[in-house]
């Protein structure tokens, strides 16, 4: 059986939307795939981590957790901690290049230094003081 060319393009006329579709669906597969690889990297910092460093760059600050680089050329990823007392609450959003953060092991105590002020964060709590 010859397949000659005209039927070929008679076909692509005729599912241009569903061969589209299928392309982008690809498309976004291998983009997630690229953005779920680029997490992995990160060292989650947890209650026994002990971590002192000045923030780099700040990667994601996508609720709830916090992606960052340090000035020690390390990356690391921090769950969830909110204090309702500051603006903006969440801690990924909180964060910036410059601060300085201070985490304990075996503590979940979260201290972030700006500007000569300290800032108080809990590990995966919500606080208000």
């Amino acid at each position: 059986m010859k397949i000659k060319f005209y039927q070929v393009v008679n076909v692509l006329k005729n599912h241009w939307v569903t061969l589209f579709l299928l392309i982008l669906m690809m498309y976004l597969a291998v983009e997630a795939r690229k953005s779920q690889d680029k997490f992995r990297q990160f060292t989650l910092i947890n209650e026994s981590t002990n971590l002192i460093v000045k923030i780099d760059k700040v990667v994601s600050s996508s609720i709830p957790n916090t992606y960052l680089y340090g000035s020690d050329e390390k990356s690391y990823q921090i769950l969830w901690a909110d204090n309702m007392s500051y603006s903006p609450k969440h801690m990924c959003r909180f964060v910036k290049k410059g601060d300085s953060i201070i985490k304990r092991s075996n503590s979940r105590n979260i201290w972030i230094y700006r500007e000569g002020k300290k800032y108080h964060f809990v590990l995966k709590r919500r606080i208000w003081n």
